[in-house]
């Protein structure tokens, strides 16, 4: 019982809740996607693009901050935690193109998959958050978040606040309902970035 949002590589955002909407992008300005607006806020998921459009998506925490980068010419991606960098270890057991990192809090797989379809080789990162179970996977600039279903009606961010109800879906971090779409976004956007908008 999870609750999924999708931000795609052409910047369309489908929310928890089932709504779909354009968003817009700048480099290097970091919008929040979903994060935990109760009292305890568990959690902040956030994402940017670099100068060069690689996607970085953060996740923090109280005492935690994970990156996942997706590095240049289809290298793979990289994960830090507090600023350090998480090595991969090799698969023993899947293939040579799979690639672990585990510890307490984090719990991550780095695969290539190959989509005959497409004629292309799609890398991703799955990182899994241990204590809160949410997933986020990042497939080259695509960003899919599953969320659990007990922060159900108390999550707020770009992915919709989880309440199932379509008509609420342009909610601010203060509960107001919008109905300017632009605004909406503007509220989850650094604000050294809100001009752009």
């Amino acid at each position: 019982l999870f609750g999924n949002c999708v931000l795609d590589s052409l910047n369309m955002l489908k929310t928890v809740d089932g709504a779909v909407f354009e968003t817009k992008q700048i480099k290097e300005c970091e919008q929040i996607l979903m994060k935990d607006c109760s009292a305890t806020q568990h959690f902040e998921i956030s994402t940017k693009l670099t100068t060069d459009t690689r996607r970085v998506v953060k996740i923090a925490l109280p005492e935690l901050l994970i990156e996942i980068e997706r590095l240049a010419h289809e290298q793979g991606f990289v994960i830090r935690v507090n600023k350090e960098v998480v090595e991969w270890v090799p698969s023993q057991i899947v293939s040579d193109n799979t690639r672990f990192i585990e510890n307490r809090f984090v719990r991550a797989v780095m695969l290539e998959v190959e989509t005959p379809k497409e004629q292309k080789t799609d890398r991703r990162a799955i990182v899994e958050i241990v204590p809160l179970k949410l997933v986020v996977q990042v497939i080259d600039n695509l960003v899919h978040i599953d969320v659990p279903f007990w922060y159900k009606d108390i999550v707020c961010g770009m992915c919709s606040n989880f309440d199932g109800e379509v008509a609420r879906e342009l909610e601010l971090p203060n509960q107001t309902i919008v109905h300017s779409l632009k605004e909406f976004i503007t509220s989850y956007t650094d604000k050294k970035c809100r001009h752009f908008l």
